[in-house]
């Protein structure tokens, strides 16, 4: 191969490269160019020369190889990436843009093209155009209901100046603004009282209001300890003490987090102590939030609960010892209720001093409220 294809082949690699470059360097010159895409060079080996062919297998020998060398490289390609490109706020009403597949249709001289560029502006006849080319705006306008009428044809897109849209009465306002914190309120603050509800065991004991029927003698539990407070229960002169957590690890294993948490926590200890089936049993009451013992079997028990944390001990109604009478013989503590929350049925509210607010299903509930507060 004479030396001049050598130097040929380096050219021809200089010159492909400096396509190469001068794409790249135009990409970066047109970052800022509304609805540019960018461009890639694709390169490949231009000619071979082939110095030996290849040779089949014998009988006798195995075949080889050809012997070839390239010539230099060129450009195959280069094309443009359609991929989506990011979508910016301008502050300008008559800038559009395309989120996905699809193009704008402009009109130049009776010449349709098709451009992903949407930065636009009105002409002096009212036209959506192109600023940078004078090109129009094209499509198909919708009727008073956003439908596109059947068979309707692209064309110029006008909003004719001083052209008025009928009037419709407003739906929905929404006012914002900012109050000078130095001035004094006009209005009065005004703050309704906690509201709580029939707690079903499956809330943190903690923050739950322990009240009597009636709502007398009333105390928000406060001050449980995770890994510290307990509560101790002795049943016939044997007692089970259960520590309160912030995750409650399973029944058996002592520790509780919830009512339910704790009752099943009693009823284990009740079934261990009398051989797997105990008389005394403990549940919560769905309809006022307490924990019920009762005992099914035909001798009394003696039964007393005491806990490091005042509060919750005065509610278990049962820190000195008490008898459960047979066949039936039941007591029961203080009625727990939580903060209520969005799905919280209205008839299982209490207010803060633990009473039920009166409400029953099929009652109606009327809401009139004014301006200033009258």
């Amino acid at each position: 191969m004479p030396f001049s294809a050598s130097l040929t082949s380096a050219i021809s690699g200089l010159n492909s490269h400096q396509t190469l470059m001068d794409t790249i360097a135009n990409n970066i010159a047109n970052v800022d160019t509304i609805g540019f895409k960018s461009s890639s060079v694709t390169l490949g080996q231009a000619f071979e020369q082939i110095l030996r062919n290849a040779t089949g297998a014998t009988a006798l020998s195995g075949g080889t190889n050809p012997i070839q060398i390239g010539l230099g490289v060129s450009v195959q390609s280069i094309d443009t990436q359609m991929t989506q490109g990011n979508l910016e706020t301008t502050g300008q009403n008559t800038d559009l843009a395309l989120q996905g597949q699809g193009f704008f249709i402009v009109n130049l001289n009776g010449t349709q093209y098709y451009t992903r560029a949407g930065a636009f502006q009105f002409d002096a006849q009212g036209r959506l155009m192109d600023p940078g080319t004078g090109a129009i705006v094209q499509g198909k306008t919708a009727d008073s209901q956003g439908n596109l009428p059947v068979g309707s044809a692209v064309s110029d897109i006008t909003i004719p100046y001083g052209q008025k849209s009928p009037a419709k009465a407003s739906t929905y306002i929404k006012l914002t603004g900012n109050l000078d914190s130095s001035q004094t309120p006009l209005g009065t603050i005004m703050q309704s009282n906690s509201v709580y509800a029939i707690d079903n065991g499956q809330t943190d004991i903690e923050g739950l209001l322990a009240a009597d029927s009636g709502g007398g003698n009333n105390h928000v539990v406060t001050g449980m300890v995770p890994d510290s407070t307990t509560l101790s229960m002795t049943i016939d002169g044997q007692a089970s003490t259960y520590t309160y957590v912030t995750t409650d690890s399973g029944t058996g294993k002592g520790d509780f987090h919830t009512l339910q948490d704790l009752v099943n926590e009693i009823n284990y200890s009740l079934n261990q102590q009398f051989s797997g089936s105990s008389p005394v049993t403990a549940s919560i009451n769905s309809a006022t939030g307490s924990i019920s013992f009762v005992n099914n079997g035909t001798a009394t028990h003696s039964l007393q609960i005491t806990s490091t944390n005042p509060v919750l001990q005065s509610a278990m109604e049962a820190s000195s010892p008490v008898t459960l009478a047979a066949n039936g013989g039941s007591i029961a503590t203080q009625e727990f209720s939580h903060v209520a929350t969005a799905s919280d049925l209205l008839v299982n509210l209490r207010n803060g001093n633990g009473v039920g607010l009166g409400i029953a299903n099929n009652d109606q509930i009327n809401i009139n409220g004014e301006v200033d507060g009258s």
